[in-house]
């Protein structure tokens, strides 16, 4: 009978998950349907993880000081001040979570197509824009990094959270994403125990998702139901404290030191055209900054799926990965636009710049894994494939190589 009643459960469980989701039940199903709604509904949870650094808004607290000190708040392997060695290609890679994911793929491009080995010096962190990929290379360069080659990969961050975040938050839209919840939580009281709450709730819903593969009956749909039902009350505690955190943000008398200089526009157009001209100015700097350390410098402005026109979303995409109300959807729909012509008139023509925006464009496959900017594996590959490509077209294969010769020779 014991047997015959948890047949029937098990049945039932198997019914209703395919109900729900559409396909079988199978543990690695209910992971990546765990991961998408991790990343559909987890928009402030980098709180939890990020600390004020003095020169570039925050970098990451991995709560490992080993690590810490190693990378300095950056995820990356190889030293942030990097020196130009007999046997590596230092390429450091700047811009927010976009970029950030693409370093392993670039590093595997640039073997395969080159037969050269880079060293990938991640300076992107999720959230960043400009002037922060600007600072970055400008704080790491004061201190002896010697790199090769600059990739930048942006527009999105630069063009969508001063809009959506800073503006609404009543923040300067120049100052770095969620200034002002970063400072009061060392000075409100209110806010800090709202911080701390979502400082609580993270790590136990990473903790749960990470022992999901490890648990007992993990086979059977009905430790997948039960285990998808605490998620959901674990992401709704995240999903409680970040929107208590933001509703805060936006009733609290701000200080100067927390806000920044009022800055006013007739028009919320005029902001956009402001935001643009920032992004280029920045690029345009970075450009003479490698230039004038015998650098070689190269921007990509990245896909998004709420461009018009820059991919036919297929039904998962539709569905995953586009929210008529999502807030960075008008923004981002609004803003490239306006990038992509400031990259014609003003960085075309001046640097090594590329507008990827429609890379995507002829693939039906799907590409886009959250409803914000983020891409699947197959989107990483074609993405780090473009970049290497039009670098390697640009620069001369050779002259990187004899240059690792050189060094090799004069060690």
């Amino acid at each position: 009978m014991i047997l015959l009643t948890l047949a029937v459960i098990e049945i039932l469980a198997q019914t209703s998950y395919y109900v729900i989701f559409k396909e079988r039940y199978s543990l690695n199903n209910l992971l990546s349907q765990i991961k998408q709604e991790r990343n559909k509904l987890h928009q402030a949870d980098f709180f939890a993880w990020e600390i004020i650094h003095p020169y570039l808004g925050y970098v990451w607290d991995f709560s490992d000081n080993e690590k810490n000190n190693r990378s300095q708040g950056f995820t990356t392997t190889p030293p942030l001040v990097a020196h130009q060695d007999k046997n590596s290609l230092n390429v450091a890679l700047v811009g927010g979570s976009v970029a950030a994911n693409l370093g392993t793929f670039l590093e595997d491009e640039f073997k395969r197509v080159s037969g050269l080995s880079p060293r990938i010096i991640c300076l992107a962190i999720g959230g960043h824009k400009q002037p922060q990929q600007l600072l970055a290379l400008n704080y790491y360069m004061a201190q002896g990094a010697e790199y090769d080659l600059i990739i930048n990969v942006d527009g999105f961050n630069d063009i969508v959270l001063p809009i959506v975040e800073n503006r609404k938050a009543g923040i300067n839209p120049f100052f770095p994403r969620g200034w002002s919840l970063r400072l009061s939580r060392y000075t409100n009281e209110k806010m800090n125990a709202l911080w701390k709450e979502l400082k609580k709730a993270v790590p136990e819903e990473t903790q749960f998702v990470a022992g999901l593969s490890q648990g007992f009956g993990r086979q059977s749909a009905i430790y997948g139901i039960l285990n998808w039902a605490w998620f959901k009350k674990l992401s709704a505690d995240i999903g409680k404290a970040q929107e208590k955190m933001m509703d805060q943000q936006s009733k609290m008398e701000k200080s100067f030191e927390e806000a920044g200089p009022s800055v006013h526009y007739r028009e919320v157009n005029q902001l956009y055209h402001a935001l643009a001209e920032f992004w280029a100015r920045s690029s345009l700097l970075i450009d003479n900054l490698a230039r004038g350390n015998g650098m070689e410098y190269y921007h990509f402005l990245q896909p998004n799926q709420y461009y018009e026109n820059s991919k036919d979303l297929n039904e998962e995409e539709l569905r995953t990965a586009y929210m008529e109300n999502q807030p960075y959807r008008q923004p981002a729909a609004i803003g490239y636009p306006i990038l992509v012509n400031l990259g014609k008139s003003w960085l075309k023509n001046k640097i090594n710049y590329f507008d990827a925006t429609m890379l995507f464009s002829p693939v039906k496959e799907t590409i886009y894994i959250d409803n914000c900017c983020h891409y699947n594996k197959k989107g990483n590959k074609m993405f780090a494939a473009y970049i290497v490509s039009n670098i390697l077209a640009r620069t001369n294969i050779g002259k990187l190589k004899s240059s690792l010769k050189s060094r090799q020779e004069m060690h």
